[in-house]
């Protein structure tokens, strides 16, 4: 099945018909557009910006998915247009000082590599920057991330990892968009390669075990992690490291102090973006420690 994006979104509110919906194991590829809506075509000399918010494609049904329970997403592909955008305003970014003027900046992506100013170089390593559930509240703006998902901005969110969401409402309501064609960890200049994709997603949903973490999980082939999000950094941290003792200690029937302790010496902190709203930050810890799986098997 292919879902174009033909009707844009900008926040994750559950008042938002669904456009498409899928059972879940269905595969289905998503037109998305980049975070600038398509309308940069070449370098101007200013910059530009996304006063809406980002645009997201969606909302998505899913079949069966109720209040409570957790949704799994696979993110089977991500096929990036050929120009990605990066565009930066006076005082965007972790270092304001840095950014004094508008400019847009683009960058050609070309047998895998993409061509970066100031002569760099690098894989492509696409990614999608915000996805996320509607809340059972009030609605969230699509720049902004939380227990929902929503603008997590993380750099592993690519081809092959899966993400949990907390489903609150009736099928779920899944948005999506974007998408980074290249980001490193901190997205610390305000943005990243910003491209048009189709994203090719999978469903899972694993009943009544929506309660099983307060913030969206992560697995990839390697890892699993906690995203969480605050307006602050270090609580952002804080809530990340607690989420991840929790599903620890309850996978292992150990001690929350205890498993704090052991954490510490085998868990990372990485911090996914410095810029949006609400700073977000994972809880990262090789997958031989847990497996998700037992949680609910």
């Amino acid at each position: 099945m292919y879902l174009p994006a033909k009707k844009l979104h900008y926040e994750f509110n559950h008042k938002i018909s669904p456009v498409q919906s899928i059972a879940p194991g269905e595969t289905l590829r998503v037109e998305t557009y980049d975070s600038y809506q398509r309308h940069v075509k070449k370098a101007p000399l200013g910059g530009t910006d996304t006063p809406q918010g980002l645009p997201l494609s969606g909302p998505i049904m899913v079949k069966t998915c109720q209040p409570g329970d957790l949704l799994c997403v696979d993110i089977v592909d991500i096929q990036c247009q050929a120009v990605g955008v990066t565009s930066v305003y006076p005082g965007s970014g972790l270092c304001p000082d840095m950014t004094d003027i508008k400019a847009t900046l683009l960058h050609h992506l070309d047998n895998d590599q993409i061509i970066m100013p100031a002569g760099f170089q690098a894989p492509v390593r696409p990614m999608v920057g915000c996805i996320g559930v509607a809340p059972q509240g009030k609605s969230i703006t699509s720049i902004t991330p939380g227990p929902h998902g929503g603008n997590l901005d993380c750099p592993d969110l690519g081809i092959g990892t899966r993400i949990y969401l907390n489903a609150e409402v009736s099928g779920a309501l899944l948005s999506l968009g974007d998408v980074h064609g290249r980001q490193g960890y901190g997205e610390f200049c305000g943005a990243a390669v910003e491209v048009g994709a189709d994203v090719t997603l999978r469903t899972r949903v694993i009943p009544k075990q929506g309660g099983l973490a307060s913030w969206p999980l992560l697995e990839t082939a390697d890892e699993v992690a906690v995203l969480a999000s605050a307006a602050s950094l270090e609580e952002a941290a804080r809530q990340a490291v607690r989420s991840m003792v929790a599903l620890v200690s309850r996978d292992r029937g150990a001690s929350s102090l205890d498993t704090y302790v052991a954490l510490t010496q085998v868990a990372d902190v990485r911090i996914c973006q410095l810029v949006n709203p609400w700073y977000t930050v994972g809880c990262y810890l090789p997958r031989r420690y847990l497996s998700l799986g037992n949680l609910w098997e």
